[in-house]
């Protein structure tokens, strides 16, 4: 699962001070799933919009990378300490963030860990982010992913696939679409219409 972050700037000014009125498509934050327990993609993709990595790519990367080595392969003397450090600081800060994400997610407390790193990042922006999944609408160990775009101030969502899980199926588009953020999902007929789901979608975005 990935995400991509497009922001959209208008009228920028060329290095002759003219007036550029097409519209420039800049990613600034990517990311992908990298592991149950972790922050899916779209949290990834905002951590590098956001600053809080360089990389949402490479840190989801390393984040495989960590979690995947054997005792005995990150002992091996072959491998580069300088890499090792910098995975291992890189392994802190995803932590650290995701301790932060994490915290008070519940219905009775919604999303305040989402507040703290997100709230209102995209406030003078126009960005759409790019998924190839539907953004979760659930509390698991994190905040639900659509709800976090509430927040952030995603004016745009482009789904490639409805997620199946029962969890979702369809109320992450329907979270996103009752706080007015424009939602194209992939394969309807009509990319904007809405989503007819039976879903139960009890989120406080307040």
């Amino acid at each position: 699962v990935g995400c991509v972050l497009v922001e959209h700037r208008d009228d920028d000014i060329d290095i002759e001070g003219n007036k550029d009125e097409k519209d420039q498509q800049i990613i600034i934050g990517s990311g992908f799933h990298p592991k149950a327990g972790y922050p899916h993609a779209e949290i990834f993709a905002l951590f590098e919009a956001c600053g809080y990595v360089p990389s949402g790519i490479e840190a989801a990367q390393t984040v495989v990378r960590q979690t995947s080595l054997s005792p005995l392969l990150s002992n091996d003397n072959n491998i580069d300490n300088n890499n090792n450090n910098e995975a291992a600081t890189m392994m802190k800060t995803i932590d650290d963030l995701l301790k932060t994400y994490s915290s008070s997610s519940s219905e009775d407390n919604p999303s305040s860990g989402a507040e703290t790193l997100f709230q209102n990042a995209f406030s003078n922006k126009n960005v759409t982010a790019y998924v190839t999944l539907e953004p979760c609408c659930h509390y698991g160990q994190t905040p639900p992913c659509a709800l976090t775009f509430v927040k952030a101030g995603v004016d745009r969502v482009v789904v490639g696939y409805r997620d199946p899980n029962p969890k979702v199926d369809g109320g992450g588009v329907s979270l996103l679409q009752s706080e007015g953020i424009q939602v194209d999902l992939m394969g309807s007929m009509d990319v904007n219409v809405n989503v007819d789901v039976d879903v139960d979608v009890n989120v406080n975005v307040d």
